[in-house]
């Protein structure tokens, strides 16, 4: 008998009047969050990579031979902390949910996020700080994400699913316009300091419009016991070979590709303004690709995009100069598009129900598995002169088995 994701057992027991908003609230959220990100997030892992140059004997102007590779060594084992305590911290978080709501845990997760900035900032001085801060960035993705993506799931039109998240990834890109290139000049000018405290003063900002979104009280436990009954099903065996790969491409954006911009330009101003560059290409594609996903257009567009992402992800490596660097990622952004907005409309239908908040607290447990092995395997290839060829190699077939979600969706 095939497995239901679903059981009939598990209802909402309760919906208040603020549902009338819809994910109106989270967009405010998420544009706050990521306005945060975009100031801070493409130079964190350049700003952990200098400390690791300062540490493994070179200056930051001096990224290359055997310092680069130490400092990426450094960087990628700070991730795989994180990624171990977002392990950890899964079911805990997941009890804690279910004990306290999703507002309460969207807003948790913000101070928490503040508390990660602190961290950083005073990480610079002393390396066990920044292990600290890795630590709790754990436990801010398992207290955030499953809350979310569930409320954007219940609560998006199931006819509009396209549409839903072709404006949350708008609300996303608006955000990451303003933010790159004026963090480029506040690192350069000020320094880091600067940009900390103002994610701080963000991340705390974007936990209040949670408080408009309705309650949700739920009756959907999470066991290890059902999680190894789904894992048992094919059909989300596929489902979890695609988070695996779309977090390795995602988290091959956040991460290695910044650093890359960064050895080759050596410029925070020209880094900033590549990302808010080409963040603009981003709004003008997911709105136009969303129209097209709710008409009909899902597989072609998806299959599309996968494997035009995924080829570009090779061509990456070759590239010199910013020229060169800004003409490849303003075409990833608009073929991105196809593939990453599909994805997106595809994970949170397979994850409507009656166990939607399962289903998004699984995936975040399988995608930290994953993602441990990824970052470990990572490491190993820092320290080959074709370090960069092998990392976008990964992140192409982290593309490529992403397209299992379709086979987890029949």
């Amino acid at each position: 008998m095939a497995i239901s994701f679903f059981p009939p057992h598990i209802h909402f027991v309760h919906r208040d009047p603020a549902h009338k908003l819809g994910v109106t609230p989270l967009y405010w959220s998420m544009f706050l969050t990521r306005l945060a990100q975009s100031f801070t997030g493409i130079f964190i892992p350049v700003y952990l990579v200098v400390i690791g140059l300062d540490l493994f004997g070179a200056g930051a102007s001096q990224s290359g031979g055997q310092a680069l590779t130490a400092a990426l060594g450094f960087l990628f084992a700070l991730i795989v902390v994180q990624r171990l305590s977002a392990a950890l911290a899964t079911f805990p978080a997941a009890w804690a949910a279910r004990a306290f709501g999703f507002r309460w845990m969207i807003f948790f997760s913000g101070v928490m996020r503040a508390v990660v900035f602190i961290l950083l900032l005073m990480g610079e001085s002393n390396v066990w700080l920044l292990v600290a801060a890795m630590f709790l960035w754990g436990v801010v993705i398992v207290a955030f994400w499953p809350s979310f993506n569930t409320v954007f799931a219940e609560d998006g039109a199931v006819g509009h699913f396209g549409e839903r998240v072709g404006w949350r990834i708008i609300a996303e890109k608006l955000a990451g316009v303003v933010g790159p290139v004026v963090g480029g000049v506040l690192v350069a000018t000020v320094g880091f300091s600067a940009l900390f405290i103002l994610g701080i003063f963000l991340v705390i900002l974007s936990s209040l419009p949670v408080f408009f979104m309705r309650h949700h009280n739920h009756a959907d436990k999470v066991s290890v016991s059902e999680l190894a009954h789904w894992l048992s099903e094919a059909r989300f065996q596929k489902a979890g070979l695609s988070f695996v790969g779309y977090y390795v491409h995602t988290s091959s954006l956040a991460v290695v590709w910044p650093v890359f911009v960064f050895v080759v330009v050596a410029s925070y101003q020209q880094l900033g303004a590549l990302f808010s560059l080409t963040a603009l290409v981003a709004i003008v594609m997911s709105w136009f690709v969303g129209k097209l996903f709710d008409r009909g257009h899902r597989r072609k567009l998806f299959k599309l995009g996968s494997v035009a992402t995924a080829g570009l992800w090779i061509v990456r490596a070759a590239l010199m100069t910013f020229r060169q660097i800004l003409v490849v990622d303003s075409v990833e952004k608009a073929v991105s598009a196809f593939y990453r907005l599909p994805y997106l409309a595809y994970s949170y239908k397979r994850a409507r129900g009656r166990q939607a908040f399962s289903f998004m607290v699984y995936r975040e447990l399988i995608i930290s598995v994953g993602a441990v092995g990824f970052w470990l395997l990572a490491i190993g290839i820092a320290f080959f002169p074709w370090r960069w060829y092998g990392l976008f190699t990964l992140a192409a077939v982290g593309v490529l088995l992403s397209q299992f979600i379709l086979e987890s969706d029949k």
